[in-house]
């Protein structure tokens, strides 16, 4: 039956990323002024802002661009028995983003860039967990693309939560590419009574390695490899959620048009 339940559920991945892959077929050939695209995961864990979510998950996302405006919705499916979860939506993302620079500015400020935009976490498997959080983020385009972004919530927990990014990408041959990346996380005011974190200070830490692939025009495989390494000492004693180091990976199918 276990087998039956994850067959089932990379079957309905597989369907919403072809169902993807038509939308974004029909928008290239009509040369529409948009984007499409779909990616589909598979990762041996679920980790988030230094949490552990769940162990192997499905995770896909569907998401509509237009000058600078995106618009996406994610998912991710629990293949695990815990918390009985076994091939149930656990989480969707509907999140509406805007990302540019300030090149009209000034010419001086091509290079910054800004991001900014709106996320509702909806959690069908809880009990009125869903919230909502706004962001802000700023990146330059210089070497390692340092970024910042700050993530308030306004729903559940409030307080606001910062992450420093750094990334940098080495071409290789046969349309190939090394994407490394690390962030750091950092808490302010989410140590209330349901928060996981303990006081203010940094969360975790993590580097991602993606080796990414294009065997087909707009068709990309990323498998991936990724440690995070948990800071704060509440997170790391609650059962469940806390780990003080996980190593995982996994694979991305991209679609993009």
């Amino acid at each position: 039956m276990k087998m039956v339940r994850r067959i089932a559920a990379l079957g309905l991945a597989a369907c919403l990323l072809l169902s993807a892959t038509v939308r974004a077929g029909f928008a290239g050939e009509g040369g529409l002024p948009f984007s499409l695209g779909a990616d589909l995961t598979y990762t041996s864990e679920y980790m988030w802002r230094g949490l552990h979510a769940s162990d192997d998950s499905f995770q896909w996302d569907y998401y509509l661009g237009y000058k600078g405006f995106t618009a996406s919705v994610w998912y991710s499916m629990d293949l695990t028995d815990q918390n009985d979860n076994n091939g149930r939506i656990i989480e969707t993302d509907y999140t509406l983003d805007y990302s540019g620079d300030l090149g009209f500015i000034s010419p001086r400020l091509k290079r910054v860039g800004v991001s900014a935009g709106y996320i509702y976490y909806a959690f069908p498997q809880g009990d009125d967990d869903n919230t909502q959080e706004v962001y802000l983020g700023v990146s330059y385009d210089t070497f390692l693309s340092p970024s910042l972004t700050a993530y308030l919530d306004i729903e559940q927990q409030g307080g606001c939560y910062l992450e420093l990014g750094l990334s940098h990408s080495f071409p290789l041959p046969y349309k190939a590419s090394l994407d490394l990346a690390g962030a750091l996380g950092y808490s302010v005011g989410e140590s209330g009574k349901d928060g996981y974190y303990h006081d203010d200070g940094f969360t975790h830490a993590q580097v991602t390695a993606t080796l990414s692939y294009s065997p087909f025009p707009h068709v990309t495989l990323a498998p991936f490899a990724a440690l995070q390494l948990c800071i704060d000492d509440n997170v790391k004693n609650q059962e469940g959620v806390g780990k003080d180091a996980v190593v995982w990976g996994g694979l991305t199918v991209k679609v993009e048009f």
